[in-house]
């Protein structure tokens, strides 16, 4: 009966420092997923070029720094004319400096997202503190 207890005593000694470990990697893991600083939203809407949608593409949200804009940058993927920013990687808010590139989405050898349908345009845009749509047509 004492050898029992003792092997239990020697197991649960061995197994509480990893479970205290493994509970602390589990907690900094769940921090490290959060986003911190100033609330961020999502910005979703349409793309087109000469009224038909960008078949694949980027948006490149850069702050207006110049306008005092501090805040991150952000990025969406144009897909069939729709772009989103991924939920807690948004925008801040403020003036930004929009970047849009398109593709027309037939791919030739490496290029997978096909040739280049303009040139990339740049406008400055201010965007409201909350979740918001905001479309683009592209001349």
């Amino acid at each position: 009966m004492f050898m029992q207890e003792a092997m239990v005593i020697t197991r649960s000694r061995r197994l509480g420092p990893a479970v205290i470990a493994m509970a602390c990697l589990l907690g900094l893991l769940n921090g490290c997923g959060r986003a911190s600083g100033p609330p961020r939203y999502v910005v979703s809407g349409q793309v087109t070029f000469r009224d038909m949608p960008v078949p694949v593409g980027e948006i490149i949200f850069r702050p207006d720094a110049e306008a005092g804009n501090e805040g991150p940058g952000s990025v969406a993927t144009i897909r069939d004319g729709a772009y989103t920013t991924e939920s807690g990687k948004g925008l801040v808010g403020g003036p930004y400096v929009v970047e849009i590139v398109g593709f027309d989405g037939v791919s030739v050898a490496e290029a997978t997202e096909g040739g280049v349908l303009f040139n990339p345009i740049s406008r400055k845009i201010n965007f409201p503190k909350a979740d918001s749509t905001r479309d683009f047509s592209l001349p």
